[in-house]
């Protein structure tokens, strides 16, 4: 598990308990989480009236796994006290927080000068920028679990925890790195939500699990995804949207070269991806290069020698938030990114595609055309189901299997849970590792209990039973 991820499973946690109220499951939830947490801090159990802001966000790092190792309690003057401690308090009122850190309040601040006095009540960071931020917190007006907006360095600030997410990440991968899992593949697919972006959609394949990735051109003029998929003897594993084409006619657009034809040539597009030979790996390179048996230039380029760029030449007049289908690649994998609405710009787009890992990363024909099927499955959130004029097909090895579910980063799983979706995730992976689970039916009962504890133990995790974020990210390595 990254940093990233495990801010985002924090987040994610404390923006869904907000709506709740004293009383009600959120507000329940959250008492047990706390008061079930071994050692209780200073041995005292909240009550269901106590104020309870404090034991929210501790509450929201014992689900994620991590109540061991960052700051627990139900006081905030003991919050600050150890995160004093550990070096992670923050004695700035006007600091960028970033997100999963806590925010700190003093309501008798009088506005003047450095807030020193006695801290009453703290929230959880969930968006930040250099203007202001978003805080979720319990125990607010009524004893509600809500939103707060602040400006930086605004009234009433009187300080910020950062953890050391990082580190407690590191301590993680040292624990599970050792222990190798039983009846893996040497490449794998998965697909997952962004964990700093909800509305995006990752495929990562290995390289080691790819037979051949095709550029083809469709049943011409135009043709849809599920079409074309249906229309293969051999399916390939993976199947998007790629170039750009005139929506009049289905005419191509820029640089495009299928099978050692060239079906269009505009120089000014110079450079994308492509490969020499059938069955050849995935390449950067410019079309003037010559000797492509496939190729489809970008528009724009995003990410090239592993930086992300900063400038669109032609394609500037597409910089605009829309839906978009991404590629890229790094020595390991091959990326397929999906943005739902409300869309991206390209310099975010060239960031995240920098952040995942990529070498080079380019964008492809967005809006009502972005599209992508995993084993003939739509994935990800499409506005609509576009007629296109060329594909991206990636074939897999023979023997290389697919979970059909998507990666459920941020849940924790115990037994008789309700989510169906991440339970067969979890049942699948299981079953393919050896650990019988018995049927992918989305139940966890006693079998699929047995069958954690049984990777657990074999894993060198805690054997609770529990898929919380260490098991979840130990059966995603």
């Amino acid at each position: 598990m990254t940093e990233s991820i495990l801010r985002y499973r924090l987040v994610k946690t404390m923006i869904a308990w907000c709506g709740g109220k004293r009383g009600g499951s959120e507000h329940l939830e959250i008492l047990n989480l706390y008061n079930s947490h071994t050692p209780l801090p200073r041995g005292y159990a909240v009550k269901p009236n106590d104020a309870y802001c404090a034991a929210t966000v501790s509450a929201a790092a014992i689900k994620c796994g991590i109540g061991d190792k960052t700051v627990i309690e139900c006081s905030c003057a003991e919050l600050i006290r150890q995160a004093k401690a550990k070096g992670w308090w923050v004695e700035d009122d006007g600091c960028t927080p970033k997100i999963a850190d806590l925010c700190l309040y003093d309501w008798q601040d009088s506005g003047k000068g450095d807030n020193v006095g006695a801290p009453d009540h703290v929230g959880m960071v969930v968006a930040s920028s250099e203007e202001g931020f978003t805080v979720a917190e319990g125990n607010m007006s009524g004893g509600a679990i809500g939103f707060r907006f602040m400006e930086r360095d605004g009234k009433c600030i009187r300080g910020f925890i950062c953890p050391d997410y990082a580190g407690m990440c590191e301590e993680e991968r040292i624990a599970t790195a050792p222990v190798e899992p039983r009846n893996d593949t040497a490449g794998k697919v998965r697909y997952y939500a962004h964990p700093d972006y909800s509305y995006v959609t990752v495929c990562e394949v290995d390289k080691a699990a790819i037979r051949e990735i095709d550029f083809a051109e469709t049943m011409q003029p135009r043709e849809t995804l599920k079409s074309y998929y249906d229309r293969q003897t051999d399916k390939p594993g993976l199947v998007f949207n790629a170039g750009f084409f005139a929506l009049a006619n289905g005419t191509p657009c820029f640089g495009q070269i299928d099978e050692g034809v060239v079906r269009v040539n505009d120089t000014r597009y110079n450079e994308g991806f492509g490969t020499q030979y059938k069955g050849g790996e995935l390449q950067y390179g410019t079309f003037v290069n010559g000797g492509w048996h496939d190729f489809l230039s970008a528009y724009p380029m995003l990410v090239r020698d592993g930086k992300a760029l900063t400038a669109w030449d032609y394609a500037t007049e597409l910089d605009y938030k829309a839906v978009r289908s991404i590629i890229g690649y790094n020595a390991d994998k091959v990326y397929y990114v999906h943005v739902a609405k409300p869309g991206m710009r390209f310099a975010e787009m060239a960031k995240l595609m920098e952040k995942l890992g990529c070498q080079y990363a380019m964008n492809l024909d967005g809006g009502g055309s972005a599209r992508c099927l995993l084993q003939g499955k739509v994935i990800g959130t499409p506005t609509e189901n576009r007629a296109v004029d060329s594909v991206f097909a990636v074939y897999l090895k023979d023997g290389v299997k697919v979970n059909p579910y998507p990666v459920p980063n941020g849940a924790t799983l115990r037994k008789w849970n309700l989510n169906v979706t991440a339970n067969k995730w979890l049942q699948w992976e299981l079953n393919e590792r050896g650990y019988d689970c018995g049927a992918v039916d989305g139940v966890f009962g006693a079998k699929t209990n047995e069958a954690v504890k049984a990777f657990q133990r074999e894993r060198g995790l805690e054997v609770d039973g529990v898929a919380g974020a260490m098991t979840i990210a130990a059966l995603t390595a």
